[in-house]
C-alpha cells in the first residue's frame, strides 16, 4: 500500500473513532457504527461475570470447608437472601424472552443491591483473621472485579442510550450482625452473604450470556 493509501486508511480509522465518541446514544447500537466497540464491552463483561461467579463460589466454599468436619455448622447462619426476589430461579426461562433494556435493568438491580454489603464483607476479613485468612484476598479480589464489571455494564448501557440508575434495588439490613462483637454472629453473617453472593453471581453470568447472545444476533439465546 502506498503512502496515500495508508493515509486514507488512517483517516478512516480516526474518523470512525471520533464518530463512536460523538454520535448520539441512539446511533451507537449493535450492528451499526459502534458494533465493534460494543462487542468488546460485551466480551469484557462476559469474562468479568465469569470471574466474579468463579471467585465468589470459591470464597464461599473455602469458608464452608473450614468447618467441613461439621456439616451442619453453618445451618443456623442460613437466612433468606436480601436479593431473593430479583430474578428467582423459576423466572430464569422468562429472562430469555426479555428485551435488552430489561436484562440490563435486572443486572443493575443485582449490582446495586450488593454495593453496600460487598465491601463490608471484604473489610471484615481484616478483623477476624482466625476465621477468614484463607479467603481474605479472594473477597478483596471479588470486590475489585465487581467494581470493574459494574463500570463495563454502565458503559454498555450508556452506549445503548439506556438509564443506568435504579431505585428499586434490594436493601440490605444485616449491618448490625456483621459488626457484632460476637465472632460467631459475624462469621454466620459473612457465610450467608457469601452464599447469597455466589447465587447472584450465577444469575449475573446467566444474564450477561443472554445479553451477549442478543448483541451477537444469535437465535435462540
Amino acid at each position: 500500500m502506498d503512502i496515500k493509501g495508508k493515509g486514507s486508511v488512517l483517516l478512516l480509522l480516526v474518523s470512525t473513532l471520533v464518530l463512536c465518541q460523538n454520535v448520539s446514544s441512539s446511533t451507537c447500537v449493535p450492528r451499526e457504527k459502534c458494533e465493534v466497540m460494543l462487542q468488546g464491552l460485551y466480551n469484557n463483561a462476559s469474562y468479568l461475570a465469569w470471574s466474579i461467579r468463579f471467585y465468589g463460589k470459591k470464597a464461599y466454599l473455602d469458608l464452608v470447608n473450614l468447618h467441613y468436619w461439621r456439616s451442619t455448622y453453618f445451618l443456623p447462619g442460613r437466612k433468606r437472601c436480601h436479593t431473593a426476589d430479583i430474578l428467582p430461579r423459576h423466572e430464569h426461562r422468562r429472562a430469555r424472552r426479555m428485551q435488552e433494556k430489561d436484562l440490563l435493568h435486572v443486572v443493575m438491580l443485582l449490582l446495586d443491591s450488593w454495593k453496600e454489603p460487598l465491601p463490608h464483607v471484604a473489610e471484615e476479613t481484616h478483623k477476624l483473621m482466625k476465621f477468614y485468612s484463607p479467603i481474605k484476598k479472594k473477597d478483596e479480589s471479588i470486590y475489585l472485579r465487581y467494581q470493574r464489571f459494574k463500570s463495563v455494564i454502565i458503559e454498555i448501557a450508556s452506549k445503548l442510550g439506556l438509564e443506568t440508575s435504579v431505585q428499586d434495588f434490594a436493601s440490605w439490613s444485616d449491618m448490625e450482625s456483621l459488626k457484632s462483637s460476637d465472632d460467631q454472629t459475624r462469621l454466620f453473617t459473612v457465610y450467608n452473604l457469601l452464599r447469597c453472593f455466589a447465587i447472584d453471581a450465577e444469575k449475573i453470568e446467566f444474564l450477561v450470556y443472554i445479553l451477549k447472545c442478543l448483541a451477537d444476533n444469535e437465535d435462540p439465546c
